[in-house]
């Protein structure tokens, strides 16, 4: 029987790296309505959200996983879906950088931000940062869990 108060998700595909190492590709479930927001649930709001664990779903299957948000080291997905409904207000400071992960893992991307002009310097944004922050890449955004940064490197051109 379905409940009337029951919230309708749909199923998300996700690629989530775990701080043993094993790389996930798995189906992450997000309401049609956030809520923080205007708009549906994003990933991000999976990752900032105040639960110790969050559901997920292997492919194709129904086998239900509780994964630890405190060992994800990342999580990679659509951009389109995380930055849907974003209004931009300013412009923003922009860096292009490699993070290096504990475990030795590299991501390269764009980050992006807004802060005040005294403290707008890439460290401030790192320092400032919620404890998920985006990564942008071609079509896909990363949501990087600070905690496991062991540095970050712009890039000059």
């Amino acid at each position: 029987m379905t409940s009337e108060l029951q919230v309708p998700k749909h199923r998300v595909p996700v690629e989530l790296l775990l701080a043993d190492g094993r790389l996930l590709r798995v189906e992450i479930f997000l309401s049609e309505l956030a809520k923080t927001h205007a708009g549906a649930e994003r990933m991000s709001d999976v990752l900032d959200g105040s639960q110790a664990f969050f559901p997920v779903m292997a492919p194709g299957t129904d086998e239900c996983h509780l994964i630890s948000l405190a060992n994800v080291v990342f999580m990679r997905g659509s951009q389109a879906l995380e930055l849907e409904g974003v209004e931009l207000q300013t412009i923003l400071t922009e860096h292009e950088l490699v993070l290096a992960l504990m475990g030795g893992q590299k991501i390269e991307g764009l980050v992006t931000y807004e802060l005040p002009p005294d403290r707008s310097r890439l460290v401030d944004f790192l320092n400032a940062a919620p404890p998920f922050f985006p990564v942008l890449e071609a079509a896909q955004v990363v949501l990087v869990n600070k905690r496991f940064v062991t540095s970050a490197l712009p890039v000059q051109h």
